[in-house]
Formats: structure tokens, sequence, C-alpha cells
């Protein structure tokens, strides 16, 4: 009898003792690639519905980390807590569990023992993409403890938001610390500015009325957070210089709306700068705007252009840029003169294109095209050789009203510009006009002989060559693109060196390769590689990082002055720069919803990279970058989901993909009445852009000239977009999916 009670004893203890650490039964042997799938799709919510069923534990180390990051990302940060004791074979995955629940233990307001497993835990090896987060919960910790030393060297990522309880904390932090102006200085500093006024205006109040600070840094922190008024009211009593004074009352006068006495301030600080020549401690450029922004505020139209035309031989390209981003208070003839100067002093920089857009597109809209034709052969003088001469090229052959003129300009971006959205839309019109037809062809023709018999050979007849060979492809006069690619690759002399690197990527990440942690190692590929590096592909083609090794190949051809020469480098670079990622994922929701797949993959390319962890300033999201509303739209369209999706959602790699592709269905549905050699472009700038405003612009440019609508989209972002996808696109076709 004594034995069987001693037996069941041992159970008892064993039931006890193993209930201790989370039981989950055992799938069978193929559940755990789905299992693995799932996760590196982001699909968190499968694995934690799994968890709840008790479907999901094996005894391995990955599964358990699976486990735990999937609780954590859905905020179930007490049953993550369940595995603080749990220890895994895999020493470096059970330190990033612990990781997670020290962060989860700040969660739950457990911030002395959350400080203390964060110690423990960084002085081992763990992910790097998981800083963010561990800076987050040490300031978190340290808040909540009011610990002064650590607040004091802690920083909270940009990147990431303070919740209200937080901004409650720090409220709390300045009363009872109001003469630490340091301690001020860096609580302020950790406020994203997207925080709105009133959630931390009292810590504002708190700031000007208990601390009395006088701290100019503290005042520049408060201006950044919108509180302008207070801000410069505090620079107004902190600084001694009068010039600096005089700035600070008159920016003060400008808030109140007294713009007549900040005027007068302004240009007194101006005389003594010319006059006097003194010290200038606010800098000169930066008066002139104000003075601008003044008259602009009191002047009317013809005034105000009269005094723009007056100052304009004499000011800086900071000021002219600062004029022209005032556009709409500049008449035509007068914002042609600001944009003959500006360009004048360009340095062709991506920051000195937007105003060049915004003229072009603004005008378009306005129908001021001959105020737009001027600008182009102003243009045409300036940008010879640079990559922005073909879009004056492509304007100018569309302005143009000779044969001979067009075919010039024609030849001339078939030649020197192969596969940019100009090149395309060219030879599609091409394909439209028999006589421009004729004359082109003839010209091609005699162009692709001389290139293949001239015996001197570089880049830029490499390019030509190819650039001709697919135009007389598409225009279907000849076809030797084959042989022509094949003479590129054999005479373009572009080497790398992938083995000079001796930083060498850490070990660790052939651990997750062999636990076939896919979205782990392509996230600390990404945060170990913000420098992206040639001699790191081996690397990346190792771990089968499709993005990684798409962006690294871009980066060495801008590195080099190579990118291009498009011709030579997309063909050379063709299965680095254009791969197929995902694709039976893609064909298969192609097939359902009858959308073109090398338009999808377009998409995808411009969209995200392949990357599918992307997170945009507009909160874009995943390959195929979907806004959560647009997401939950689609998904109860077409998708037949019950639900608004959240961004987490959205993330999950197929779903991104096949929500992405009935937008683009959707978007094919809503233009489907539009003229046919436009649908593309509405389309695409659609899916950046939104059809409110694609609309908006097609009224006004009252265009079916996909090119001039192109030209015409006022948001430089979708502009570049349209025609990055639709570059793409043809690419895909021509030279990936060609038999699809």
């Amino acid at each position: 009898m004594n034995k069987y009670i001693t037996i069941l004893s041992l159970i008892l203890v064993m039931l006890v003792s193993s209930s201790m650490i989370p039981f989950i039964s055992t799938p069978r042997v193929e559940d755990l690639k789905i299992i693995l799938q799932r996760y590196n799709y982001m699909d968190y919510e499968y694995i934690v519905n799994l968890y709840k069923e008790g479907r999901i534990f094996q005894d391995s180390p990955q599964m358990t980390y699976i486990t735990v990051v999937s609780l954590f990302k859905l905020s179930n940060y007490q049953d993550v807590l369940k595995f603080t004791n749990s220890k895994v074979s895999d020493e470096f995955l059970d330190n990033n569990i612990k990781l997670l629940c020290a962060f989860s233990l700040s969660e739950v307001g457990e911030f002395e023992s959350s400080m203390k497993l964060l110690r423990e835990v960084t002085k081992k090896m763990y992910l790097n993409y998981y800083d963010d987060l561990l800076a987050y919960y040490q300031f978190r910790n340290s808040l909540f403890l009011e610990d002064i030393e650590d607040l004091l060297v802690l920083r909270l990522p940009t990147k990431l938001d303070i919740k209200d309880e937080e901004i409650n904390q720090i409220l709390k932090i300045i009363q009872n610390n109001p003469k630490n102006e340091r301690l001020v200085l860096t609580l302020l500093r950790s406020i994203p500015s997207k925080v709105s006024q009133q959630k931390i205006s009292n810590i504002i109040t708190t700031v000007l009325e208990i601390t009395k600070t006088t701290n100019k840094e503290v005042a520049q922190q408060i201006i950044r957070l919108k509180f302008e008024k207070e801000g410069y009211s505090i620079l107004l009593n902190s600084v001694t210089n009068e010039i600096e004074k005089m700035y600070y009352q008159a920016k003060l006068f400008y808030l109140n709306g007294e713009i007549k006495k900040s005027l007068d301030i302004v240009k007194k600080i101006e005389w003594y700068y010319t006059q006097k020549k003194l010290s200038q401690i606010i800098p000169f450029d930066d008066v002139k705007i104000f003075e601008i922004d003044c008259y602009s505020k009191l002047l009317n139209s013809q005034e105000y252009n009269e005094l723009i035309m007056k100052e304009l031989p004499v000011s800086s390209k900071k000021v002219i840029s600062y004029t022209l981003s005032k556009y709409n208070l500049l008449k035509p003839d007068v914002h042609l003169l600001v944009m003959e100067n500006f360009v004048r002093k360009t340095d062709f920089s991506n920051l000195d294109y937007k105003y060049i857009r915004s003229f072009i597109s603004y005008h378009l809209n306005e129908g001021n095209l001959e105020l737009v034709r001027k600008f182009v052969d102003l243009m045409l003088n300036v940008s010879k050789n640079t990559d922005w001469e073909r879009e004056f090229l492509a304007l100018k052959y569309r302005f143009s009203e000779s044969n001979e003129e067009k075919t010039n300009l024609i030849v001339k971006i078939i030649k020197d510009y192969p596969m940019t959205y100009e090149y395309y839309t060219v030879l599609s019109d091409i394909k439209r006009d028999k006589t421009l037809f004729d004359h082109i062809t003839n010209n091609l023709i005699v162009l692709y002989s001389q290139i293949r018999e001239n015996t001197n050979v570089n880049l830029d007849g490499l390019n030509s060559l190819i650039g001709t060979s697919l135009a007389l492809k598409i225009l279907e006069v000849t076809n030797t693109l084959e042989s022509d690619i094949n003479f590129v690759l054999k005479n373009a002399s572009i080497k790398f060196d992938t083995s000079s690197n001796t930083n060498k990527l850490p070990e660790y990440l052939d651990e997750l390769y062999k636990h076939g942690l896919m979205v782990d190692l392509y996230m600390e590929l990404e945060k170990l590689s913000r420098r992206l590096d040639v001699s790191y592909l081996n690397y990346y083609s190792k771990f089968e990082s499709t993005s990684m090794v798409c962006k690294t190949i871009e980066s060495f051809g801008f590195s080099r002055n190579i990118y291009f020469k498009r011709g030579v480098f997309f063909t050379y670079f063709k299965n680095y720069l254009y791969p197929t990622p995902y694709y039976n994922e893609i064909i298969k929701n192609c097939k359902k919803y009858s959308v073109d797949l090398p338009l999808v993959y377009g998409v995808m390319r411009s969209e995200s990279r392949y990357s599918p962890f992307v997170l945009s300033i507009a909160n874009a999201v995943g390959l195929m970058q979907l806004i959560t509303p647009t997401a939950s739209s689609v998904g109860k369209k077409f998708l037949n989901l019950d639900k608004n999706l959240n961004i987490l959602d959205v993330y999950v790699i197929d779903r991104n993909i096949e929500l992405g592709i009935a937008h683009i269905r959707e978007l094919t549905d809503f233009f489907k009445e539009y003229p046919e050699n436009l649908k593309e472009v509405l389309i695409v700038s659609s899916y950046n852009a939104g059809t409110t405003s694609v609309l908006k612009w097609y009224r006004s440019l009252k265009t079916s000239d996909p090119l001039m609508f192109v030209e015409g989209i006022r948001y430089l972002e979708t502009y570049n977009y349209t025609k990055n996808v639709i570059e793409n696109r043809y690419f895909y076709e021509n030279f990936i999916l060609k038999d699809f």
C-alpha cells in the first residue's frame, strides 16, 4: 500500500512541477513547418490561438521563442511572464525570451523587476533589432522608478509613441524637481513632436510656472512641441544680445497677429546688419525670410510680387527657396523669373528638384502651358547630361509640332535614357503614329548599326545599345535583344568585391537561419546593415534576403555613378534588382482578382523593395504598403472580413499581398470608364495618393495623355512613385516574366 502511495505522490509532484512551465501539447511533425511559416509571415494571432488551444509546444528552442514573441506582439504580457523562468537549449534565444519577459514586466507595472532583468540580459548577446524597445523600456522603468540619474542619460527613441500614463509621470517628476533644468530638458526631449498639445499642456504650464526656466534649450524644445509663444517668451527673457532680443520680440508680435510691429523690428535688424555690419547672431537669411513672410501678410498681390522682383537679384538660394515654397502668392511670370534665378544656383539635388516639380505640376493644373513650355526650354539648357534631362526632353517632345524635332528628341531619350518612364511612354506614342513610326525606326536602325560597329566599347555605348535594341523589339521591328544583352554582359566591366569586409556578421545569424526564424533574421540584417555594403552581399544571398540584396546592389550603383546607365546596370544585375519573391502567393491572387502579375511586382518593388517589415511615415504597412483604413475596407469588400484591421493584421505577409492585389482590382474597376491609355497611370497614382487627389488632378488637367497627366501630379512622392511602378512593370514584362 505504501508503495502505491509513494508512486501517487511522485506523480502529483511531477504534475505540480510541470504546471510551473506552460504546457502545450505536441503537434504533428508536419505542423512545425506550418507554424514556422505562419510565424515568418508575421501571423502572430495564429500562433497565439494555437498556444491558447494547447497545440504549439515542442521540445525545441524556436517553438518557445516563437510563442513568446507572438504573445508579446499581441500584448499578452501576463502570458509572456509565464516563460520568465523557462530555459531552452539555445542560450541566445533564451536571452531574447528573457528580454521580452523584462519588457512585459514593465508593461504590468513591475518596474524594478523589469530593470533588474534588463541589466542581466544586456550583459549577454541579444537581437539588435530590439534596441529601440530596450531603450524605451529602460526609459519607462526609470521614469516610474523616478531614477533621476538614469533619466539624465537615457533617451526615448523618437520613432516610438509615448503613452498617457508616461506623460502624467513626466509631469509628476517635473513638479517634484522644478529646479533641475537638465532633467526638465531631458524629459521634454523624450516627448515626440506629434503628441497633441492638449495632452502635454499641463507639462508646459508646469515648466513655465513652477520651474521659471530661462534655459534656451528648454525654450527650443517647447517651440518644437508647438508652444511657440511660450518658447519665444522664454528666449526673449533669457538672451542678453540686443539683436536676439529684437528678433524674439518680433516673433512674439507676429504670433500675436501684430505683423506691422514685427516687420518694423525685422527691418531694423536688417539695417543693423547691412549698415552697422553687426555680427549676425541670427543668420541674415533667416531675417530676410521672416521679412518676406511679414510682407506676404501686409501687401496686396501686386505689391508683394513687385517686392519679390526687387529683392530677387540679391537673394540667396535659401531665400529664393522660401519664396518658391509660397508659390501660390506669385504671379505666373514672376514665378518663372524666380525659378530662373533658382535653377542657376541648383546642385541638382532631390531637395532642389521638388521646387522644379512643383512649378511644372502647378502650372499644368492651372492651364499655363505656355509658361511650362518656356520653363522646359530653360531646363533643357541647365539639365544637360543629368538624369533630370529626360523629363524635359519628353515635355519638349510633347510640345513640339515638328516631326524632325520630335524624332531627334525621341532618339535621344531612347539612346540616353532607356528603361525610364519617358522612354516607354514615347515608344507607346510611336506605335500609334504611322508617320512618326517610319521616321523613328529608320533612325534607330541606323543608330543600332553604328553602335554595334563601334569598337570603342564603353558604358555609354552599351547603354545606348540596350536602349536601341529594346526599342526595336518593343516596336516589333527587329529582335536581337538576347544577343545584345549577352554582348553587354561580356563587355561591361562592372566589378565589385564581396570578400573585402573583415567585419563579419555575427554568428548567431546562422543559428537563426538553422532554426528557421527568418523574420528575426531579416529584421536583424536590416538593423545591422544601416550602411549597405556590397561586401556583405554573400551573406544576404546566403540568408535569402531578397530585399537586402536588391537595396545593396542599388546602393552600389549609386556609389559608382552607374545606376543611371539603366540599360547596362539593370540588365547586368537584373536577377538581383528584379527578383520574384512570394511568387506562388502573388500569382494565385493575380489569377483570383484578374490583375497583371508584372504590375503587382512593379508596385511591390516601388512600395517596399520586397521588405515585409516596412512602416512608412503615413503608417503604410508591409510589402504592398497599405494603411489600415484601406486594408480594412478592401478586406471587408473582397476577403469577406468582418472586422477593422490593425497594423499587425496588415503586416501578415500573405494577407498583405492579397489585400494589395485586391486593392489594385478595386482601382481597376473604379477607373474602368476612363480613357484607356490613362487607366494605368490613374490606377498606379491612386494606389499611392488615393482616388480623391487623382480625380482632382484629372479634372484640372483635362488630358487623356498619360505623359502630361503624370507631369501634372502635384505630390512629388506620387509623381516619382507612378513613374517607378510603370518602369518596373515594363522591366518585369520584358525581362523577367516575359513568358508569363
